[in-house]
């Protein structure tokens, strides 16, 4: 998990590593392969992204709900337009649907039709549609209401369980304490160091993001 207030350089951290925005210096490496830093590359090493902004970012506001959900999977295997890839879409967007549980009135309804939440399980199974080895997840649960929320941890979880990798971006530090193993704490761009979540509170989160405190103590270290 990365703990980090506005401006803390936690979402442009997630972006750099999905390869949407460039890094001035430094290298990103999977199991010791480098990884150039774009978002083909990173796909091939297997990282998968959901962006912060769903509105923005997240959805193909336009198009259908097939098309949002198969999007990824299709360009990566240069079947967009053909005859084949249109079965193959409805095929998908299907199994996507039922799989992340997905209330939409039809596969090819607009995207727009769908709730925030619905939405967002869009973008997140779009995300992990290509089986993907680790998934960057920046506000995952931002703007879903409370049994949508639980849904999506749900499938974080199940992905975790089946021996995939998650760094996530929150500003909602209670879902950071509540779903991560290691806390890394960021503020004005800079990592702080790592937290043990289970040695550390909501309070002492809110006291290290925003500068009031400044030094980790080895108890909230513990063993990270």
């Amino acid at each position: 998990g990365i703990a980090g207030l506005a401006g803390s350089g936690r979402s442009r951290l997630l972006r750099v590593l999905a390869g949407s925005t460039r890094a001035g210096q430094g290298e990103i490496t999977v199991d010791g392969v480098r990884v150039k830093g774009d978002v083909w590359s990173a796909r091939r090493a297997g990282l998968a992204y959901v962006t912060e902004d769903r509105a923005a970012d997240g959805v193909f506001a336009p198009l259908t709900v097939a098309r949002n959900l198969t999007m990824s999977e299709l360009v990566a295997s240069k079947r967009l337009v053909s005859r084949a890839s249109r079965v193959q879409e409805r095929r998908l967007a299907r199994r996507l649907i039922d799989r992340f549980r997905i209330r939409t009135p039809h596969v090819y309804s607009l995207i727009t039709a769908l709730s925030g939440g619905n939405q967002q399980r869009v973008v997140l199974g779009r995300a992990l549609a290509g089986s993907p080895r680790i998934l960057l997840a920046d506000e995952p649960t931002q703007g879903v209401d409370v049994n949508g929320r639980a849904e999506i941890q749900e499938h974080m979880r199940e992905f975790a369980r089946s021996g995939g990798a998650i760094v996530m971006a929150s500003s909602d530090f209670d879902e950071l304490l509540e779903l991560c193993n290691r806390l890394v704490v960021m503020r004005d761009g800079e990592a702080l160091g790592e937290l043990d979540p289970s040695k550390t509170d909501y309070r002492a989160l809110i006291a290290l993001t925003s500068g009031a405190q400044t030094h980790f103590d080895d108890e909230q270290r513990g063993a990270a």
